[in-house]
């Protein structure tokens, strides 16, 4: 009766607007609450109770309630869902199916059910899944997610490889050849299948996309890079083609990858195989004695046939010490490699002083067993036979964009700005506290970044290293020619991965075309947004797999108290973060775990440094000793205490015996 009463449904109203209304995303907490951050920086309080109507994520009006001197909001209008689709593992209960969303910041459950075209009875408690929250309490009478499809069981010991991809709708098989390809014969290529080309690659590598050969001269060395040839299979708007562009990489992911062509093509007709005769593009450049490429280089279609086909560590041991380790090949594959060495370290020492060489810093690699359990995490550093092949990609790339540039060619050219022009008042300070040969008024300078960059190099300071990172420009690909700084190169355009990355496949038709005087093709802005978007998508799941497998490594390391030699990468007012040296996981270290006395002590992060009563204790690049203290895998963080506290005096300064 009360409720069809038209008086007092009009005074609810009125009472209702007079109630103060605000908009904001809601922020989950882990112990029940959130938080309501609205777009003026405010943040207002949201009791357990009341997240009960909402996700973390979600856009909603709420009614500001005063409650014991606190404001509170009240959730009232969803305006847009945080929680679309989501991955999930299944529960049950009393027949009634749930499932919990995969996301650290979501408690819980929604009851759900399977689409039609999933049987419920392949459905079990712990099976990994693909929802789509259909119902929410603001809009609906509450929570409920329909089931579109099952990733994997719950004993799955590859989950988390499947539910990363599926999470970011990456595709986790290789695409298939529907249709039969044939490599139409090419009068113009030139036969240098008598040549000792030779591949160099890791030992389990099966698409081999590069080959070198080199010949000395009188005034130094003819290096030949020849790269495979896909785009002889793949014309462009194809099927096959299609396919590439949308998924634009390969994947690489532990004891796995996902290729973006067909097997048949990426790892048998294209790949560069010892002793079969392959298509290949090709860029010769004349090398003299000092390291500089002295003439035009000449790009050219051609086939060859790879003499060897060897991979870096047997390479790097025979040219580090050949008297003790097997020999690589015959005299010419040696004498290849004697060549290709020489060449590296003058090309080397040539950038060292006229471009950019950045500091080496290892790859890690997890070794796996059959259930995808980590037997060990291995470090890489780059050693003689990956200079060789990296150094010869740069000349290459860098030839490339020089060509394309002067042809004023679209293609996918990679820059970076050197130095961010927002930072530079913080730069100023900076470089007045630093001996860097440069002056504030020169930081807009092209050659600023290089200059920065070749210091460093000779005179090494870890701390400073770091603390300029964080005022580097990011990296950036466009469709136009833009220096790349971070290099020293004026222009640099990627064309030597194309069985891999499909903006390299587009660079190198589009050096074909200049080289046989055809009009370049016209690359869509959209292709260029795609392509740095999956690239970014596929940047989260390899860094996604790669935290799950740290957590998993590290879990048996908490109860056993082993403790780890880690350098401090970041300091922020929350606390440190640091890198784990020997296997290359970041994990942190909150304040609270830094010191006892952590109140008293001050996170400056434009300084990169810890101090206490003005008096640093910690910075940038220091080394600490550490024990990991919690690996949560859903969450994908690692939390560490140092192995001795440092202890604060208020009379005097003591350091940390773990430093």
């Amino acid at each position: 009766m009360f409720n069809d009463n038209p008086l007092l449904q009009q005074l609810k109203q009125q009472m209702r607007e007079s109630i103060p209304q605000v908009e904001g995303v809601v922020r989950a907490t882990d112990r029940g609450f959130g938080f309501l951050e609205t777009d003026s920086q405010q943040s207002y309080f949201i009791a357990p109770p009341m997240m009960r109507k909402v996700v973390h994520g979600d856009r909603i009006t709420a009614l500001i309630r005063s409650d014991k001197d606190r404001e509170q909001a009240e959730p009232d209008t969803l305006l847009e869902q945080g929680l679309t689709r989501f991955i999930g593992q299944l529960d049950l209960n009393k027949d009634q199916l749930y499932v919990q969303p995969d996301q650290p910041q979501i408690k819980q459950s929604f009851k759900s059910r399977p689409a039609k075209a999933l049987a419920q009875e392949t459905l079990n408690k712990g099976d990994w899944v693909v929802a789509e929250l259909t119902r929410h309490p603001l809009r609906d009478k509450g929570f409920f997610a329909q089931i579109t499809h099952k990733i994997a069981d719950a004993s799955d010991p590859f989950a988390p490889w499947k539910t990363t991809l599926a999470r970011h709708q990456v595709d986790e098989k290789a695409p298939e050849l529907t249709e039969a390809v044939t490599q139409p014969e090419n009068q113009q290529r030139i036969d240098l299948c008598d040549l000792s080309f030779i591949t160099i690659d890791g030992a389990t590598t099966r698409d081999m996309d590069d080959a070198l050969y080199i010949e000395k001269t009188d005034t130094g060395w003819e290096l030949t890079v020849a790269i495979a040839d896909p785009g002889s299979f793949i014309a462009p708007a194809t099927p096959l083609d299609i396919e590439a562009a949308k998924r634009a990489f390969t994947l690489y992911l532990p004891g796995q990858n996902v290729p973006m062509l067909p097997r048949e093509l990426s790892d048998d007709h294209c790949s560069l195989h010892q002793g079969e005769r392959r298509a290949v593009f090709c860029c010769k450049m004349t090398i003299d004695a000092s390291g500089s490429i002295t003439t035009e280089p000449s790009f050219f279609e051609g086939w060859i046939e790879s003499k060897a086909r060897l991979n870096y560590d047997e390479v790097s041991d025979w040219l580090e010490n050949p008297e003790s380790a097997a020999s690589p090949g015959d005299d010419a594959i040696c004498q290849q490699l004697l060549m290709l060495d020489s060449c590296t370290l003058q090309r080397l020492a040539w950038r060292h002083e006229n471009q950019v060489v950045f500091p080496d810093r290892p790859d890690y690699s997890f070794e796996l067993d059959d259930q995808a359990e980590v037997i060990a995490i291995h470090a890489k550093y780059r050693r003689t036979a990956q200079r060789i092949v990296e150094e010869a990609m740069i000349a290459a790339n860098s030839m490339a964009g020089h060509l394309l540039k002067n042809h004023d060619c679209q293609a996918f050219y990679n820059g970076h700005a050197g130095f961010n022009p927002d930072h530079f008042e913080q730069l100023t300070t900076l470089l007045q506290q630093s001996d860097l040969p440069l002056e504030p008024g020169q930081l807009e300078e092209p050659e600023s970044f290089a200059r920065v960059r070749r210091h460093l190099s000779q005179h090494p300071d870890q701390y400073l290293d770091l603390r300029l990172r964080r005022h580097q420009a990011p990296s950036l690909v466009s469709l136009s020619s833009t220096a790349h700084q971070a290099m020293g190169i004026e222009s640099y355009a990627t064309w030597t991965s194309p069985i891999r990355k499909y903006s390299d496949l587009v660079n190198q038709r589009q050096l074909k075309a200049i080289v046989n005087q055809q009009t370049p093709a016209k690359i869509s802005a959209e292709l260029a947004d795609h392509i740095s978007d999956r690239r970014r998508v596929q940047r989260q799941a390899e860094r996604e797999v790669n935290d799950r497998l740290y957590c998993r490594y590290l879990q048996p390391h908490i109860e056993q108290g082993n403790t780890f030699e880690a350098e401090i990468f970041d300091i922020n007012r929350a606390g440190i973060r640091v890198i784990l040296k020997e296997i290359g996981a970041f994990a942190f270290i909150p304040a609270a775990q830094v010191s006892k006395s952590h109140k008293e002590l001050k996170f400056c992060r434009d300084s990169g440094r810890l101090l206490h009563d003005d008096k640093e204790l910690l910075r940038l690049g220091d080394p600490l000793q550490v024990q990991i203290s919690k690996a949560d895998e859903q969450s994908r963080n690692l939390l560490a205490k140092l192995a001795s506290p440092i202890k604060v005096s208020h009379q005097k300064l003591e350091e940390t015996e773990a430093v």
